[in-house]
């Protein structure tokens, strides 16, 4: 369900009853939204995503699974990186997911494949890689 802030500012009850069903999307004029949960919901996604983060842990320790999701399409960009780093990326993505249901957030998560995402772009444009050298040398 998606409504307006002024809606919810109007009638919080009304956005609030409609949150036994799904979670409300509060929309803000020049402002980011806000996602509106119920605490429960949250603690259900939380254990769900705990319980398939540690499942991931556990099959990625096999070598077989570990070599079939290297070289899976679970993102398209991942193909830039060297085989190595695929696998260093999958561990690391899988670790990292475990550790942030124990946070509470998976902000260290998306920071995780930003900066993966970012190293692929490195190895795919290396133009862009040479340049950011120069600018980082620059500063050193």
């Amino acid at each position: 369900m998606a409504v307006t802030w002024s809606d919810f500012l109007r009638d919080p009850n009304a956005v609030t009853d409609g949150l036994a069903d799904s979670d409300v999307v509060l929309h803000r004029r020049e402002a980011e939204d806000l996602h509106l949960s119920s605490e429960a919901r949250y603690q259900e996604e939380n254990e769900a995503f705990g319980l398939l983060a540690r499942m991931f842990l556990a099959l990625v320790k096999d070598k077989a699974v570990r070599d079939r999701l290297s070289r899976a399409d679970l993102a398209q960009w991942r193909q830039f990186l060297p085989l190595a780093e695929r696998d260093q990326f999958l561990e690391e993505y899988i670790a990292t997911a475990v550790a942030c249901v124990e946070l509470g957030s998976v902000a260290p998560l998306a920071r995780l494949i930003r900066e993966w995402r970012m190293t692929a772009l490195m190895h795919a444009d290396p133009r862009r890689a040479q340049a950011l050298i120069r600018t980082l040398a620059g500063k050193i």
